[in-house]
């Protein structure tokens, strides 16, 4: 017998798009045909995916037993910080991603909504374009041994 995905699943996704677009001015992208329900989320600034939501994925594709669906978001995460957050309850080793640098959180009530927004923003914080060095301006180098006012200007 399937389970029907929870109220409270819904409630969630629901304010995970709300977060996620008043706090990184984004919208989810739809981008399978087969997989409506999954969208993708890119970074602005790099076009890279920062998270990923799966509505109604079968719980078996996260090793779960007992059937029925889940909500699930897929968000980078640092190889370092994976192993801890691993639990088999709300984090799994990410579905359809690279393990070493993705998981899997089961989006329900009973995962604080602050653990969210953590993990959404180291996320999103990976991804950051570095800030160019360049300011369109040669670059002043003080040669070693030089005094300040033997700078060399480097183009």
């Amino acid at each position: 017998m399937e389970q029907p995905t929870a109220r409270h699943e819904f409630a969630t996704v629901q304010w995970l798009l709300a977060h996620i677009q008043r706090t990184y001015a984004v919208s989810p992208e739809y981008l399978w045909a087969r997989t409506p329900d999954f969208g993708a989320f890119r970074h602005p600034g790099c076009g890279k995916w920062f998270a990923v939501l799966m509505k109604g994925l079968p719980r078996e594709k996260l090793g779960l037993a007992g059937g029925g669906v889940c909500d699930v978001l897929n968000v980078k995460c640092d190889p370092n910080l994976r192993g801890s957050v691993l639990d088999g309850r709300h984090f799994f080793p990410a579905y359809h991603m690279n393990k070493a640098h993705w998981v899997s959180v089961i989006l329900d009530d009973e995962l604080p909504r602050d653990t969210l927004r953590v993990l959404l923003d180291l996320s999103y914080q990976s991804l950051n374009p570095k800030k160019a060095r360049s300011t369109g301006k040669p670059e002043k180098q003080t040669p070693r041994g030089a005094s300040q006012d033997e700078e060399m200007v480097v183009y």
